[in-house]
């Protein structure tokens, strides 16, 4: 918070209760000032009860140098049809005094309250070994006039601790409140005392390290399912103070939760109140956009639209003769490139995707020998709908070696000093006119080879030649000759040891004497 003493952040949660299937409306209140509104507790019909340190009403002109503004009061007011709070006016003085007040606990039958006050009774600051004034309980009496009557101090309270933000179990049994006393896992814990039966309070029982630590525990808050709200700052879910949840029937098998957003941030959040109809309630946060210092916001639960989903069904084919593609892959993309889902496919080639109403995706499938595929696909707003779809696959044209796109045929071999085109070479040519017609954008360079036998001069004059005649026979069947350029490498690019000095067979010397289609573009 900014520069509030800890007790200016009473945290009142709310009640969950089951709300994973409920979503948060949040509203900044009209009540809000330039200076410090929280902690709102609700009593009767639509009453409540709040601090504040604006001005205007009771200390005016007393300013806590903490944070420069005007000490703490409580005031009392009414929550209108939107949730405002209307015909705010200043407590009682016999409550509110020259000092800090803040978080109120009041029972059921309105009879009894239970506030934080600076220790400060019958008109005397209670200080500790050092001189400070600590935080403590106070408790105040409806009287037979409708008054409350004057506060006393609680029985736990010390000089030497604070002990402040009180609240009551949800049968009323039990108070409890945070404190820095002696004894406790961090700077300050959660406690509670018994309330007995003729009205005695019994010894203060600190809940553990489960909802300890060693940060600040503060401002517990408990619902009518009995589950306690609190805020604490020594888990750093979202920001500094968060507010958290936990059963009490069940404290020891589960573990504190953290409230998500809106209502944590990365700010300091607190002051979270159910209302009894567990539909609204109020929190108050320092966050960005708010009025002034510490804002009161209120909260209504909406139960979310309900969930539209729809499925993905497809097979994977050949795209020669339609038959399954078993072992092909599959992957499923959100439209910002996200992989969702990656799925196999089995003997059927058949896959399954659940996807969401009114969103766009993309699959890609694949296969070892065959050309990547894609298919986008908008999902509608029916529920439920599927979606079936085939994608076919093509045998592959094209191979990488070393680097370079080739287009994917046997190899083209010459005849020894020689740049006639060979009749095995006229089968994997008419593969290469065959390819360049299916792909009417792709433009290739016929790079041709020769062994090494023979001077590098010649060897580069031959390769110029074998290139040469190769072009000339691919425009024959119809190729335009700006899709085709050649080039002659003589014996520079030698595919195995057969170079200079080496004795090798025909057979190996064979496999440079060769020409490669290279592709340079391909769109």
């Amino acid at each position: 918070m900014k520069q509030i003493v800890w007790y200016s952040i009473f945290i009142f949660t709310c009640s969950l209760i089951a709300q994973s299937n409920k979503t948060f409306e949040i509203k900044n209140l009209d009540i809000n000032t330039k200076y410090s509104d929280f902690g709102t507790t609700i009593f009767g019909e639509n009453k409540i009860i709040y601090a504040s340190s604006k001005r205007g009403f009771g200390n005016t002109s007393r300013i806590w140098s903490g944070n420069k503004q005007p000490f703490l009061d409580l005031y009392e007011g009414e929550i209108d049809s939107k949730g405002e709070i209307s015909n705010s006016n200043h407590l009682t003085k016999v409550i509110n005094s020259k000092f800090h007040e803040g978080i109120v606990a009041i029972s059921s039958d309105l009879k009894t309250m239970y506030f934080t006050r600076d220790y400060y009774y019958k008109k005397k600051k209670i200080k500790d070994d050092d001189n400070n004034v600590n935080l403590a309980i106070f408790v105040s009496s409806l009287q037979e006039d409708g008054k409350w009557g004057e506060p006393k101090p609680f029985s736990i309270n010390n000089k030497n601790y604070s002990c402040g933000h009180p609240t009551l179990s949800s049968d009323e049994k039990r108070l409890y409140f945070s404190s820095d006393m002696p004894g406790g896992y961090g700077n300050t814990d959660l406690y509670y005392v018994e309330i007995n039966s003729d009205g005695s309070y019994g010894t203060p029982v600190n809940l553990g390290p489960k909802i300890n630590t060693v940060g600040h525990e503060k401002f517990p808050f408990i619902s009518h399912d009995n589950t306690m709200y609190f805020s604490s700052d020594g888990r750093k879910k979202l920001g500094d103070l968060d507010i958290y949840q936990i059963n009490l029937d069940h404290i020891n098998n589960l573990e504190p939760t953290a409230l998500e957003a809106p209502i944590n941030t990365a700010f300091d959040d607190f002051a979270f109140v159910m209302h009894p109809d567990n539909t609204r309630g109020y929190f108050s946060s320092n966050r960005e956009g708010g009025k002034g210092d510490d804002d009161i916001y209120s909260f209504n639960l909406s139960t979310p639209k309900v969930a539209c989903n729809q499925k993905i069904q497809g097979k994977i084919v050949d795209g020669a003769n339609n038959g399954s593609l078993s072992g092909a892959t599959v992957v499923l993309y959100d439209e910002n490139n996200k992989e969702l889902q990656t799925i196999i496919v089995q003997e059927d080639a058949s896959f399954t995707f659940d996807i969401e109403c009114n969103k766009k995706y993309l699959l890609y499938a694949s296969k070892i020998g065959y050309v990547k595929t894609d298919a986008k696909l908008e999902s509608t707003s029916e529920n439920h709908k599927i979606h079936n779809i085939v994608m076919s696959l093509f045998k592959e044209d094209f191979a990488v070696v070393n680097e370079k796109t080739l287009i994917k045929i046997n190899p083209i071999y010459f005849d020894l000093n020689s740049a006639k085109i060979r009749k095995d070479a006229e089968i994997e040519l008419a593969k290469v006119v065959e390819v360049m017609n299916k792909y009417p954008d792709i433009v290739i360079e016929c790079g041709s080879h020769t062994d090494v036998r023979g001077n590098d001069k010649y060897n580069m004059w031959l390769s110029e030649r074998r290139a040469q005649s190769t072009i000339d026979y691919i425009i024959s069947k119809g190729i335009s000759k700006e899709r085709i350029s050649g080039k002659g490498y003589g014996e520079s690019q030698i595919l195995n040891k057969c170079t200079n000095g080496i004795q090798c067979s025909e057979s190996q010397h064979q496999l440079n004497r060769r020409t490669e289609f290279v592709v340079i573009r391909k769109e």
